[in-house]
């Protein structure tokens, strides 16, 4: 499975701020384990590593996972191997599923990624039941971005504000909440650095030209930008931040390191 920039991957934290990522990434699926309902079907939108599955604490009656890359669900099938494991690659178009086919679906971290957010969205719909849960993270523009401004994360076709989520899930689902994903003072004093570094190199390359890199280059320059202090010695069995350090708040979208939609077929 090639190593990417944008996959979070449980065995590759070597830095005090790999493991703020690993934090957050877990933060989410702690949290979408305690919205599951016992016996449901769930579909994940983006399942990344596969590690996920490991953290939704097997209340489902079946997980479907979808990703675009074949190596990475050969690898989630190698790995997290399971008879109520399902990992599936796609094209990016239509699901494949009938309609009205799960109770909960995630996706975490991708709706930035989408070319045409509305089918998407709409695909997402097609395929819950009445009722269904969906539950998506996604970075808060406000934090990163200027009204404007092109992502400096090369991978991200779009980034979203609170409002501008919830006008884009309005129209395919009801009871739209969009809440904020924060951290403690030490995690957001780390995010507030690394974007600031980031935003400082989107600054100089003003020409665009780390969106033509090849992806090796992009994977060691992002260690070196987001590497902060490496971690020695048994610090990497006592990570510096956990999922514990993350929390929401529905009266903190705006100003959330992510932003967290929950919303209802």
């Amino acid at each position: 499975m090639a190593v990417t920039t944008e996959r979070q991957h449980p065995d590759r934290v070597v830095t005090v701020e790999d493991t703020l990522m690993k934090a957050k990434h877990e933060y989410a699926y702690e949290l979408a384990a305690s919205l599951i309902a016992d016996g449901a079907a769930v579909l994940e939108v983006g399942f990344g590593e596969g590690y996920g599955t490991q953290l939704l604490g097997g209340r489902f009656a079946s997980y479907d996972g979808l990703e675009l890359d074949d190596a990475v669900v050969a690898h989630a099938r190698t790995r997290y191997g399971d008879p109520t494991l399902a990992f599936r690659a796609y094209d990016g178009g239509a699901f494949p599923y009938a309609d009205a086919s799960f109770d909960v679906v995630l996706s975490f971290q991708v709706i930035e990624h989408v070319a045409d957010v509305g089918i998407w969205l709409a695909e997402i719909r097609r395929v819950c039941r009445a009722g269904a849960l969906v539950v998506l993270t996604t970075p808060n523009r406000r934090e990163r971005v200027a009204d404007g401004e092109r992502p400096w994360n090369r991978y991200h076709l779009r980034e979203f504000t609170d409002v501008e989520l919830a006008e884009a899930l309005a129209p395919h689902f009801r009871d739209v909440e969009i809440e904020g994903i924060y951290g403690t003072p030490a995690v957001e004093a780390l995010e507030r650095d690394r974007v600031a570094r980031m935003r400082k190199i989107a600054t100089i390359d003003r020409l665009g030209l780390r969106y033509l890199l090849p992806e090796p280059f992009v994977v060691r320059l992002g260690n070196i930008v987001r590497g902060g202090r490496r971690l020695h010695g048994g610090e990497a069995e006592q990570l510096p931040f956990t999922a514990a350090d993350y929390a929401r708040s529905s009266t903190r979208a705006g100003d959330g390191i992510d932003l967290l939609a929950l919303a209802n077929a």
